[in-house]
């Protein structure tokens, strides 16, 4: 038997809508007081609304920021932190940090621009000024507009207490919610599924396009005719710039053998972020977890947060050896997502 299209979003819809019912009325996610005010203040249809909403952003942006520890709804940047809309959590520090970053920016552009007038040129001075105040100005704006969402959730879901991430990290890792993006990681059959994540992805063509147009240049002058007579060894000196690419990208594919490992047949575990440097502009973002083994062993490590999202508090898949839970690894370090 065959549906149509339209039968088929009908049976969709109506597992959405009984699926939603009993979450609503599940006692172990209103033993939460925030989940339980969450979803006296919401509607399930907004609930539906706001998961279609999220699934068409994840689909148009392909990424997703990370997750609230304490509801699983999908957090909001703010400044260098992030808060949750729903429950409320982490929005005290998220307002303060907001409001921290707007006071230093004056200083920054300040800095920059007394740097400008040690060049002692005036192009320098005014190209450096100019670009200063251009990112003063774009960070201004970024900043006010998260405050001004942060202030219109606040009037809309007011919370007497925000859940910091201080309170998360003190509670045990029994209290935190499991994001539903993450919920069928357990059910999967090993091996798993992996994608490498687009941004590493066109990075890598890119990289490989770059090694082979510097490969055929630097061949070109080494044979004839274009061999630059006055200087033979260009061509071999141009060579070693190919030769760097190749190996930086034989390097990554080198330590991602044995995260791809460990992501494909690797016992799932859920671990709390303890620190993070996440959205303040770093080379190499990373963050400070900890999880618990199965034998209840508390295992915390630092490791790299490529998606530069994951703030403290929040909640990250780590894979772990189940021989040896100490050789693990956390998604976000990985080149690779889980389907």
């Amino acid at each position: 038997m065959r549906y149509t299209s339209n039968e088929k979003r009908s049976v969709i819809a109506t597992v959405v809508d009984d699926s939603i019912n009993q979450i609503l009325v599940d006692p172990r996610l209103n033993a939460n007081p925030l989940v339980d005010e969450a979803h006296h203040r919401v509607p399930p249809a907004g609930f539906r609304s706001c998961g279609r909403q999220q699934r068409k952003e994840a689909i148009r942006l392909g990424m997703r920021v990370a997750d609230c520890p304490k509801c699983g709804a999908a957090a909001r940047p703010a400044g260098n932190s992030a808060y949750c809309p729903v429950c409320g959590w982490n929005r005290l520090v998220a307002a303060q940090d907001i409001h921290q970053s707007i006071l230093a920016l004056p200083l920054v552009f300040v800095a920059f621009f007394v740097f400008s007038l040690l060049t002692r040129r005036w192009v320098g001075t005014l190209l450096i000024s100019g670009l200063a105040c251009l990112w003063t100005v774009g960070s201004g704006l970024k900043l006010v507009l998260q405050r001004r969402e942060l202030r219109r959730t606040e009037l809309t879901s007011p919370i007497a207490v925000s859940a910091t991430a201080f309170q998360v990290e003190r509670e045990q890792d029994d209290r935190y919610v499991v994001p539903s993006r993450f919920s069928h990681f357990s059910s999967l059959a090993a091996p798993r599924k992996l994608k490498m994540k687009p941004v590493f992805r066109w990075l890598a063509i890119l990289l490989f396009v770059i090694g082979l147009i510097f490969t055929d240049v630097s061949y070109s002058l080494l044979v004839p005719p274009h061999k630059a007579p006055d200087d033979p060894y260009w061509g071999l000196r141009l060579g070693f710039i190919p030769l760097a690419i190749y190996c930086v990208l034989f390097w990554g594919w080198w330590l991602e053998r044995r995260r791809k490992t460990l992501l494909r047949s690797g016992l799932i575990r859920f671990a709390v972020v303890l620190k993070s440097n996440a959205g303040r502009g770093v080379l190499l973002p990373g963050i400070a977890y900890r999880f618990l083994t199965e034998n209840g062993k508390q295992i915390e490590d630092f490791d790299q947060d490529w998606t530069d999202s994951y703030h403290q508090g929040m909640v990250v898949p780590v894979f772990c050896d189940p021989a040896v839970p100490e050789n693990h690894v956390a998604m976000c370090a990985s080149f690779y997502n889980v389907l």
